[in-house]
């Protein structure tokens, strides 16, 4: 989703040369992308559209939009929309495109890099198998290197500081994979919650039984 595209009418000023002396400024009539206010004046641009054709932001989530049976959900330039009336998708895809540059992907199939996939039972099944490969290539392991174990973990088995233990030496950083792995838990991953926040409570000095266990 982008704005509508301004016919191309480029006009590039004399710019001083280094040394030469310049006492004006040039004064931009559009905001332009990159600069630090750009994200902020997308956002009231796309809000003011939205309202405009209905949709109510929500009160906890300013990225989440309502309107009749349908969900919209925006992050930045990319939007979702969910309902289970196919029509009405299509009929709000087409009202947006009368105001944004909106291209139609079709039926969900990857968002912000997580992949859904609909079940025979209705249900959908989220994974994120990039996120999971980077972690595996973090740590230096390959998919069929990998021990399973059950999840989520038993509360019983807390990881203590282990103070007399030997410094953790693996070839990878401690903190970088405790905070890939809070990423995926907080994503799509709620059972592996206990286990990382055992793993995040030793990022300042992990031993070697903490790395083990990461």
């Amino acid at each position: 989703m982008q704005p509508p595209r301004v016919p191309p009418k480029l006009v590039i000023p004399d710019m001083p040369r280094p040394g030469d002396r310049f006492t004006s400024v040039y004064k931009l009539l559009q905001n332009l992308y990159g600069l630090k206010d750009a994200g902020r004046t997308w956002g009231q641009f796309l809000h003011k559209g939205l309202i405009d054709r209905g949709w109510q932001q929500s009160s906890i989530d300013s990225c989440l939009y309502t309107k009749q049976d349908i969900i919209l959900v925006l992050y930045v330039d990319d939007a979702c929309l969910m309902s289970p009336n196919k029509a009405l998708i299509n009929k709000e895809i087409k009202s947006l495109q009368e105001q944004y540059n909106l291209t139609d992907d079709g039926e969900l199939q990857d968002y912000l890099g997580t992949r859904f996939t609909k079940l025979p039972d209705g249900s959908i099944l989220l994974e994120q198998p990039r996120m999971i490969q980077q972690i595996l290539e973090m740590v230096r392991l390959t998919a069929d290197q990998v021990k399973t174990h059950d999840s989520p973990a038993s509360s019983a088995n807390i990881l203590d500081k282990d103070p007399d233990g030997k410094a953790h030496d693996y070839p990878w950083n401690y903190r970088s994979v405790v905070g890939s792995l809070s990423y995926l838990q907080a994503m799509i991953c709620p059972d592996l919650t206990m286990a990382v926040q055992q793993c995040a409570r030793f990022c300042n000095d992990p031993k070697e039984s903490a790395g083990t266990c990461t």
